[in-house]
């Protein structure tokens, strides 16, 4: 079975591990270039690549989709059986969609045909859905538009981040993927085609859409907080320096204040008005500096009371 990988880290990591140990091990993974990591800022392979060598696999790092005939001559000129992506970050154009013998099989963050797109597990984090999970897809080429043969859902807590959730995505997606290639390779199966009228899009973030505007409720700044969480980063302008909210609690009940006031403080948070209720900020990041706690950044007198945040 010679399979092709397309995928990138963190999501892609625990996949490519799973496949190394199956049948359906890849004959070649294709990974975006090596860039700098780590405190030093050294160049090293990402983890899909340095999975990919350990075990022996062929590597093709491309920064965009790579061209059908990059990948069979990296196959010695084999078409491959399989593609399978996951969290690649690249349209792939027909040529490389037609290439496999059984198909091009993408596994995406969400239950489609929910949060199409680049940010899935953001997109439900903000809009407050109860639950979310991976969805094997068969690819098209319309983006995460394919018939869906597999789908695996999880609950999401109300105080976990985008950081955390792909964490349990990631993980879920290794076992979920191995037994939609199963079905594929017996010959089972049998993708359902998407409702159009449910599709909702969840397109790549930007830096802007972490900005928190103090005039929406409490509940969904704290919602806005876990989903730019660890990036783009939930930010805020506090005494003209940005300031980065890590963590924090809203509350429906709380002293009247205008949006992005500072209303009270605790020993580990201080709190800020909001357009209805108070977010109660737990941890952050200060402009410089590194995390601390809300009470360690008012005590330091980086806030007080009556302080207004935002533009």
């Amino acid at each position: 079975m010679r399979t092709v990988f397309l995928g990138s880290p963190p999501f892609a990591t625990p996949s490519l591990r799973a496949l190394l140990g199956s049948p359906f091990g890849p004959s070649l993974v294709v990974t975006p270039p090596d860039r700098p990591r780590g405190r030093g800022l050294r160049v090293g392979p990402s983890p899909v690549a340095a999975l990919a060598e350990a075990a022996g696999v062929a590597v093709l790092r491309a920064e965009r989709a790579p061209s059908g005939e990059e990948i069979l001559e990296s196959l010695g000129g084999e078409r491959p059986d399989l593609l399978v992506v996951v969290s690649y970050g690249a349209i792939l154009p027909r040529e490389i969609l037609e290439l496999p013998r059984l198909g091009p099989w993408n596994v995406h963050a969400s239950l489609l045909p929910r949060h199409r797109g680049a940010s899935p597990i953001a997109a439900a984090i903000l809009v407050g859905d109860p639950e979310t999970g991976v969805s094997v897809q068969r690819m098209v080429e319309r983006l995460d538009a394919g018939p869906v043969l597999l789908v695996k859902e999880i609950g999401i807590s109300e105080w976990e981040t985008a950081g955390d959730l792909l964490a349990r995505l990631a993980d879920l997606a290794a076992p979920t993927l191995l037994r939609a290639l199963d079905l594929v390779a017996e010959g089972k199966a049998s993708p359902i085609p998407q409702d159009e009228s449910k599709a909702t899009r969840a397109p790549r973030l930007r830096r802007e859409d972490g900005v928190i505007d103090w005039t929406q409720g409490c509940r969904a700044i704290g919602r806005r907080v876990r989903a730019m969480t660890p990036w783009p980063g939930a930010t805020t302008l506090c005494r003209g320096r940005l300031l980065v909210l890590r963590e924090g609690e809203p509350f429906v009940e709380s002293p009247r204040g205008r949006p992005g006031e500072v209303v009270g403080a605790r020993s580990d948070s201080f709190e800020i008005a909001t357009g209805d209720g108070a977010y109660a900020v737990v941890r952050v990041i200060p402009a410089g500096r590194k995390e601390m706690t809300g009470g360690e950044f008012a005590r330091g007198r980086g806030v007080a009371i009556g302080d207004v945040l935002g533009s």
